[in-house]
């Protein structure tokens, strides 16, 4: 996080990156440089989540909240007037937004009235009696947590309406993008990713990549969802070349790094979109091959 803030210009101001979470041993709040915040879990009590971070803004004099977890979106969400009143915006979209892509079922109703494309999905037992090869998935899940894959009916196993779905498989290349729109909503940029490698939901390692026809599935998308900041977005590409949308983080998501690296600075993008200044941003990536590795952080002991 720090790598990425240190490069950030924002003029004759001193930069302050402040890192909050419910766990004080997450890495993040032990980078050098970094202001750690500890914060109350955010669904466990979402209205103390909320006066916390409302409390830190008025403490801190927060400029900008960049939420990088599902689980404060809505919370955020929902509150973004009344942290903006104190001065300080939030890169979230509107409520309803984030519902459109945190909850797989709503997702599919918009998608199919935006003309979006995606497998054919079902939500309820009783519609899965004729299914083939698909993915069962929880429709609030998060990082590929509880996804499988199933051949047919027989193996549906423990389905729950309501909790879980059915997404049709589709054989083919999977790619990441990442689509910035800014604090109007309107389109600014977009980055195509060919996943090589995946790790506990996340990309690990991925190829930058000019795919026209996903380049435009990326501004239909953003003209659809007119989401705030960073949307991450699953695609697969078919054997047969069609394209179709897997997943929504309206969020800056664990492919972000491979977009920064191939110099759309996504970040300072969002900076200069709060500060009023033009987004400046490349007409087109660099070529990269990104892979993660693992950094250390240590923190002193107490007592």
């Amino acid at each position: 996080m720090m790598e990425f803030a240190l490069a950030l210009d924002i003029g004759d101001m001193p930069l302050h990156v402040m890192a909050a979470d419910c766990d004080p041993l997450a890495p993040a709040l032990h980078v050098p440089g970094i202001v750690p915040a500890i914060t109350p879990p955010a669904l466990e009590n979402p209205g103390k989540y909320k006066r916390h971070i409302l409390s830190l803004v008025d403490q801190a004099e927060v400029d900008l909240i960049v939420p990088l977890s599902d689980l404060d979106q809505q919370i955020l969400a929902e509150a973004a007037e009344e942290i903006g009143a104190r001065g300080c915006k939030v890169s979230v979209s509107k409520p309803g937004i984030v519902s459109a892509c945190v909850d797989k079922e709503i997702s599919y109703a918009f998608c199919k009235n935006a003309g979006l494309p995606m497998p054919g999905s079902k939500f309820h037992l009783d519609d899965c009696a004729d299914i083939g090869p698909s993915m069962v998935k929880p429709i609030l899940g998060s990082g590929s947590a509880d996804t499988r894959r199933i051949e047919s009916w027989e193996d549906l196993g423990q389905f729950v309406d309501g909790v879980h779905m059915v997404q049709e498989w589709v054989e083919g290349t999977e790619y990441g993008l990442d689509i910035f729109n800014d604090f109007k909503g309107r389109f600014a940029s977009a980055c195509v990713k060919r996943k090589l490698l995946m790790r506990a939901g996340e990309t690990d390692r991925s190829v930058v990549v000019r795919h026209p026809d996903i380049e435009a599935l990326a501004r239909k998308i953003s003209g659809a969802f007119r989401h705030v900041g960073n949307l991450d977005v699953d695609v697969i590409e078919a054997h047969d070349k069609s394209l179709f949308c897997l997943d929504f983080n309206p969020r800056f998501g664990g492919g972000y790094p491979a977009t920064h690296a191939a110099g759309m600075n996504y970040l300072q993008a969002l900076v200069d979109d709060c500060l009023g200044r033009p987004i400046k941003l490349p007409a087109s990536p660099k070529d990269v091959t990104v892979m993660k590795g693992i950094s250390i952080f240590t923190a002193e002991n107490a007592g």
